[in-house]
């Protein structure tokens, strides 16, 4: 997905529930990283917005089964759950199928979006249906 695209995504509130955005320039990552914590009001942030940073080298690397834990949990108070996964180029094989399964049956309640910095692996744009590119 392009950044305009996102953008345009953004301003309706991310309807479709699951994105990937491609980009090399981490300036356009931090910037939608931005506005989609902006769609969530500022007291319920800490309930309904995560960030995972698959590369940060100040938190232990995330699980993938721990970020599916995440997006499973219905949201504290009103509203949806956004949940941003950034450097999904580190994703492993194996991390790749467990996201399959959740983007095939993904809750209607949460908004995953994945940044990825550079071109996407062919198995990985195999393996992602149900995302919006």
């Amino acid at each position: 997905m392009s950044y305009k695209n996102l953008l345009d995504e953004i301003k309706k509130g991310l309807p479709a529930g699951n994105y990937l955005l491609t980009a090399s320039d981490r300036f356009l990552h931090a910037e939608a990283a931005a506005l989609v914590r902006d769609l969530v009001p500022p007291e319920e942030r800490d309930f309904n917005f995560h960030v995972f940073d698959l590369l940060s080298a100040e938190q232990e690397k995330p699980s993938f089964d721990h970020i599916l834990d995440v997006l499973n949990t219905v949201p504290f108070f009103a509203g949806r759950k956004f949940v941003l996964v950034e450097n999904f180029q580190k994703a492993a094989k194996k991390d790749l199928k467990k996201i399959e399964g959740y983007l095939q049956n993904p809750l209607e309640s949460a908004v995953l979006v994945l940044l990825h910095e550079g071109s996407l692996k062919k198995d990985a744009r195999d393996g992602l249906k149900g995302v919006k590119h």
